[in-house]
């Protein structure tokens, strides 16, 4: 490009875009403000990533295994084994074999991680409610984003 050549202003592209890509813009965004504002909340707070809270929030929930966990929030296993054994470190769950099959380790959440996890929700719910207030109907927008984390979900299995 020489030096005289007019540069194009693109203060935002994502308005002369398709609405599929300003979606995916949009979501993009609001995605990595919120985890900034609730992982600074969570690290300040209760020493813990929001990874660690939706790992812990799955067991506590009745998921024991790695690999469960890593296929519903899709994490490669070695992913959720790292933050398995933060937690354990933590003290927030414990590690014990399965009965069926000795092979296997299940994970189950402690009392101080299901206190720790309860703590942690109500951080994320008042970090992130006032966004979500400030929309018409959040139930619906709630509702939707479940739908399309669904059949985002589907195309992958």
């Amino acid at each position: 490009m020489q030096s005289n050549d007019a540069v194009p202003e693109i203060s935002d592209f994502t308005q002369r875009t398709t609405p599929s890509f300003r979606f995916l813009c949009a979501y993009w965004l609001v995605g990595q403000a919120l985890v900034a504002r609730v992982e600074s909340t969570l690290q300040n707070e209760e020493k813990m990533d929001l990874r660690e809270l939706i790992v812990l929030s799955y067991l506590a929930a009745g998921t024991s295994y790695p690999s469960e966990v890593a296929q519903h929030i899709l994490l490669p296993k070695y992913e959720v084994s790292r933050t398995l054994d933060r937690l354990l470190k933590k003290g927030l769950i414990e590690r014990q074999v399965d009965e069926k099959d000795a092979r296997r380790m299940q994970f189950r959440v402690t009392h101080a991680g299901l206190e720790a996890q309860l703590r942690a929700l109500e951080l994320t719910e008042d970090a992130t409610s006032p966004l979500l207030m400030q929309l018409q109907d959040t139930e619906t927008f709630v509702n939707q984003m479940e739908m399309l984390s669904q059949l985002a979900q589907e195309d992958l299995k």
